[in-house]
């Protein structure tokens, strides 16, 4: 009966997400319904410490799941940058760049359509110049659309993922 009740009042209380863990640890407890409600008015008041952590942990696990980089094989291609954040505002930069995105606005949508949990903005983008034979990559140029992506982090972003490439990055050319 107290499991009842207490689902029914955590939506006022703004707490659904915690409703297991609080229904959990009242369901023992034999209380009256305003003795309920003022257990639940009490967790109501600490939500913010309770959801801040938990939702850092999920999230960030969340976000660790999102390849900090993907990038066609070879060949020159736009990219953009990409800052991705979640509800909690944890964030995330991350490369995308594809030959078969005509726009720098293709990759976003494209990258938009496959996180769709979380928030993503692009700061700017620009070219890469692949070549897996030489094991060299540059990035250069700018997006018309976003604007000139800082190169630098791109360069340090993408030495995580290839490491034992010669990473290059210029503002020249488009």
């Amino acid at each position: 009966m107290i499991g009842i009740k207490c689902l029914h009042l955590i939506p006022y209380l703004g707490l659904q997400r915690y409703s297991v863990l609080i229904c959990s640890l009242l369901l023992p407890i034999n209380l009256s319904k305003q003795s309920l409600v003022s257990q639940l008015s009490g967790l109501s008041t600490i939500r913010g410490k309770v959801k801040s952590t938990t939702t850092t942990t999920i999230s960030s696990n969340k976000m660790d799941s999102i390849k900090e980089v993907d990038i066609d094989e070879r060949g020159k291609f736009k990219y953009i940058l990409i800052t991705v954040k979640d509800d909690s505002g944890g964030e995330k930069l991350i490369v995308r760049g594809y030959r078969d995105c005509g726009y720098h606005a293709d990759i976003l949508e494209r990258v938009q359509s496959q996180l769709v949990k979380f928030n993503c903005d692009s700061p700017g983008g620009g070219r890469i110049s692949h070549d897996p034979n030489e094991k060299k990559l540059l990035v250069y140029g700018y997006s018309m659309g976003f604007g000139r992506a800082d190169h630098q982090k791109t360069v340090e972003i993408l030495k995580k993922s290839y490491p034992d490439y010669t990473i290059d990055w210029s503002n020249e050319g488009y």
